[in-house]
C-alpha cells in the first residue's frame, strides 16, 4: 500500500475506558485529556517523503491544541524539514468539548501562536497549490490561521475551496486562483480577498450579500468593467430571506460593476429574492451549455 495523505487530527477529546492499558500506535503529544492522532510513523516508514502528495490537518477549538500542533509540525520535520511534494493542505475545525474561550480569555491572545504556526507550517510545505479549509464556521480561534495560511499562499495558490470567510490585506493579491469556492456568512460588511479574473476558471460564492464590491476582482479601481476571460463555471448563492432588506439597500449605493463572462459555459444562480443582485450588470455569452436559476 502507498501512503500519499499525511494526517494529524489535533486536540481530540477522550475518555478513557475501564481497562485502558496505553495509547494508540498512532498516538502522540498527549497532554491531559487531549490527544493528537496521526499516520506519519507509518507513512515515514512505508515510503519517501517525496511521495506524499497531501496532508489533512484537523484541530479543534481549544487553545492547549496550539501547542500540539507546533508539536506535531516538529514531529514532521524530523523526517524532513520540507516536504516539497505535498500541494494540497486540508485544514478541518472542530468544537472542543466541554470548552468556553470564557476559561481562556479573549482569542486574541492566540493570535500571535497562529502567526507562528502558519509561518512554522507554511515552511515545511513551500509548494502547496491547493488550500481547503472545513469545519466549524465563526470560530474565532482559528479564524487567524484561514486568513494567514490563505495569505501565505496567495501569489501561488490554484485553488481554494473554503467553508468560512477568507480575508486578506488589501496588498495582498491571489494572482493565481482558477478554482474558488468561498462561503461568505452573510457577513453584510464581508469583502472577497483580491484576486486576478484573468486566471479564474470556476468560481463559486455562497453566503455573499449583495453589498458586496467586484471591485476585489479589478486592478483599476477607476474603471467599471471587469472580464473573466477564462472562467467556464460560476454558482452563486445569493442572501437569505431575512437578510435581503437591508443588504440590497446598502448594495443600492454600492459602484456599479459590469461582469463580463465570454467563456462561460455553467451558470448556477440561488437567490432568495426576485432578482440576484451579485449579477445584475452581468453579460453573457450568447450560447451556454447550462443555466440553472432558483429564485
Amino acid at each position: 500500500m502507498v501512503y500519499d495523505t499525511i494526517y494529524i487530527q489535533c486536540g481530540n477529546s477522550v475518555k478513557r475506558k475501564p481497562g485502558y492499558m496505553g495509547a494508540s500506535p498512532h498516538t502522540m503529544g498527549m497532554t491531559d485529556n487531549l490527544e493528537t492522532e496521526t499516520n506519519l510513523e507509518l507513512v515515514a516508514a512505508t515510503v519517501r517523503p517525496d511521495a506524499v502528495k497531501k496532508m489533512v490537518l484537523g484541530a479543534c477549538s481549544e487553545p492547549r491544541t496550539l501547542l500540539q500542533l507546533r508539536s506535531a509540525i516538529a514531529s514532521m520535520c524530523t523526517v524532513a524539514d520540507k516536504w516539497m511534494a505535498i500541494t494540497e493542505l486540508t485544514i478541518v475545525t472542530g468544537e472542543a468539548r466541554r470548552f468556553s474561550l470564557a476559561h481562556y480569555g479573549s482569542a486574541t491572545h492566540y493570535e500571535d501562536d497562529m502567526r507562528e504556526c502558519t509561518a512554522a507550517l507554511g515552511a515545511m510545505l513551500p509548494r502547496v497549490r491547493k488550500l481547503i479549509l472545513t469545519g466549524v464556521t465563526r470560530n474565532s480561534i482559528f479564524t487567524a490561521l484561514y486568513e494567514n495560511l490563505a495569505g501565505f499562499y496567495a501569489s501561488q495558490l490554484q485553488v481554494l475551496r473554503s467553508e468560512h470567510p477568507v480575508t486578506a490585506p488589501q496588498d495582498i493579491v491571489f494572482t493565481q486562483l482558477k478554482h474558488v469556492s468561498i462561503k461568505g456568512a452573510y457577513y453584510p460588511s464581508y469583502q472577497l480577498p483580491r484576486m486576478c479574473p484573468e486566471s479564474t476558471e470556476c468560481l463559486k460564492l455562497e453566503g455573499i450579500t449583495p453589498s458586496h464590491s467586484w471591485a476585489t476582482f479589478s486592478a483599476d479601481n477607476n474603471g467599471r468593467v471587469i472580464i473573466f476571460p477564462k472562467l467556464r463555471k460560476l454558482s452563486v448563492v445569493s442572501c437569505q430571506p431575512d437578510r435581503v432588506r437591508g443588504a440590497v439597500e446598502q448594495h443600492s449605493t454600492a459602484p456599479k460593476w459590469e461582469l463580463q463572462f465570454p467563456s462561460l459555459d455553467h451558470l448556477a444562480v440561488q437567490s432568495h429574492g426576485t432578482m440576484c443582485p451579485l449579477l445584475e450588470y452581468a453579460v453573457l455569452p450568447p450560447r451556454m451549455q447550462s443555466i440553472d436559476i432558483l429564485a
